[in-house]
C-alpha cells in the first residue's frame, strides 16, 4: 500500500469552501442603492396618473421628473422629484394604482437633479 501524499493547497480550498458564501452573503443583504431601486434616466415628460395624484392630494407641482422603481409593475411606485419655481424641489412617493401620495420628502442631496 502506498503512503497518502500530503497536498499543501487542502487548508487552501477549504478556506475557500467556507468563506466564499460569507462574503456572497454579505454582498447580497447590502443596502440598494437609489440608483438600483430607482433606475435612471430621469423622466421629464409628464405623466397624467403623477399628475392626477399630485393633484388630488392638493400638491403644487407645475416641474416635476420621476422615476420608475424596479418593480413598478407589482408596486405602482414612481420617485417624483416636484418643483414650483425650477430651483427648490421636494421629493414625493407616488404609487400609481391607489393615487397614495407620500411627502414631501427631502430630495438626496447626491442626486442630479437632471439626467
Amino acid at each position: 500500500m502506498q503512503k497518502a501524499t500530503n497536498f499543501p493547497w487542502r487548508s487552501s480550498v477549504c478556506f475557500l469552501l467556507a468563506i466564499v458564501p460569507l462574503l456572497t452573503t454579505c454582498r447580497l443583504n447590502r443596502a440598494m442603492t437609489f440608483d438600483e431601486i430607482y433606475p435612471p434616466p430621469w423622466k421629464e415628460k409628464s405623466n397624467g396618473d403623477i399628475s392626477n395624484a399630485l393633484t388630488a392630494h392638493n400638491v403644487p407641482c407645475p416641474q416635476y421628473r420621476w422615476r420608475r422603481h424596479i418593480n413598478f409593475e407589482q408596486t405602482g411606485e414612481v420617485f417624483v422629484h416636484c418643483s414650483t419655481n425650477g430651483s427648490n424641489w421636494n421629493a414625493y412617493l407616488v404609487f400609481i394604482p391607489t393615487y397614495k401620495v407620500i411627502g414631501p420628502l427631502m430630495p438626496d442631496p447626491s442626486l442630479p437633479v437632471s439626467n
